[in-house]
């Protein structure tokens, strides 16, 4: 019996093999050569559906870093000796901001500020360092210093006295007591005072730029430009040095 031609294979396997090999291929290249479009392209699938090599990876929160007080006085340190003083300021008021009670950033945000001219607030703040700590040399040297350099120069020698007292080896405290004596008339004490601070160390900016001062003071111009051109020396990017310097010519 005739039963006709022998029926053909259906074709669909093959060519659904091929497919998904075309497909596996096409996905393995974006993998490799085009990670960002295979990535735009996958933002559309359901990520529970993805395999877990392809689901995206949770990054983490970054802690924001504090800087502390410290960080910030020495900072403020780099700037002040770079003749930045207005910065300088800023920067110690940061690092009170972080620690209110930090008498060494009240005593030299003072001094920085009185090297810009801001005398009143200067004063504020070297008032407030002691207040806080009345047995910090530093701070009681610096408030000699703001007190001869806001008229007075009476209240300024007892301040520095105090600090010699705490520190009897601080060059700054004899320095800064060498122009309060200059300023209150007392040229023998001022020298005295001001050999004192260089023979504590004679690179220390005060010790030379005060020397400076009790010289012009005593009408001895050419050894006061001396003294503040060895001062310049040691800091040469703090203006106020040349501005006294040219008070001498």
């Amino acid at each position: 019996m005739y039963l006709g031609p022998e029926p053909k294979r259906p074709r669909w396997p093959w060519v659904l093999l091929l497919f998904l090999m075309a497909v596996a291929g096409a996905g393995w290249y974006l993998y490799r050569e085009q990670p960002q479009t295979l990535a735009g392209l996958l933002a559309y699938v359901p990520v529970e559906r993805l395999p877990e090599d392809l689901r995206p990876k949770p990054t983490a929160t970054a802690t924001p870093r504090i800087v502390t007080a410290e960080e910030y006085m020495a900072q403020g340190d780099e700037a002040f000796e770079s003749g930045q003083m207005g910065e300088a300021a800023a920067l110690y008021q940061r690092a009170i901001n972080a620690q209110p009670q930090l008498a060494r950033a009240h005593a030299r945000r003072a001094l920085a500020l009185l090297l810009r001219g801001s005398r009143s607030e200067a004063l504020q703040e070297a008032r407030r360092a002691v207040e806080i700590d009345a047995q910090a040399a530093e701070s009681q040297a610096i408030l000699c210093m703001v007190l001869d350099w806001s008229g007075q120069p009476e209240q300024a020698v007892l301040a520095c006295l105090k600090a010699i007292e705490l520190n009897p080896k601080l060059p700054m405290a004899h320095a800064f007591l060498a122009e309060a004596y200059a300023d209150s008339d007392r040229p023998e004490k001022a020298m005295e005072a001001a050999q004192q601070a260089m023979a504590l160390d004679e690179n220390d900016v005060w010790a030379r730029r005060n020397l400076g001062y009790v010289y012009e003071r005593m009408g001895n111009y050419q050894r006061a430009i001396e003294e503040y051109q060895r001062a310049a020396a040691i800091r040469p990017k703090m203006g106020f040095l040349y501005l006294s310097m040219g008070n001498n010519y």
